[in-house]
């Protein structure tokens, strides 16, 4: 249960601080700007600590291929996606669900 939750944590920091730093750079106010910066620094450093939390409970193979994997594909789908609307094409599907297989492929060899 503890690497479900420390992996759930790291995917979700990274998804928020990532969608931060998009918005950081949508406001033309500075106040908006280093506030958004501010959420994003904060919640990456948060995702930092749930991740090394990971480490001491999975290989650093697997730790490091799940979070790295599914931090790339939930960024895409549900920052991109769905917060900021932009357009997924058919072959970014494709290329998502490479990522996806390629990762259990990963995790699987030992």
């Amino acid at each position: 249960m503890a690497v479900f939750i420390s992996f759930a944590l790291c995917i979700m920091f990274t998804v928020i601080s990532n969608v931060s730093f998009k918005l950081s750079v949508q406001n033309k106010d500075l106040k908006n700007f280093i506030f958004w910066q501010v959420i994003g620094n904060l919640t990456g450093f948060f995702s930092v600590i749930a991740y090394t939390y990971l480490l001491t409970l999975v290989p650093f193979y697997i730790g490091y291929a799940l979070t790295t994997a599914f931090g790339q594909i939930f960024v895409q789908v549900f920052g991109a996606k769905w917060f900021f609307k932009e357009e997924i094409l058919p072959s970014q599907w494709i290329g998502i669900i490479l990522i996806m297989i390629g990762t259990l492929f990963l995790v699987k060899t030992k």
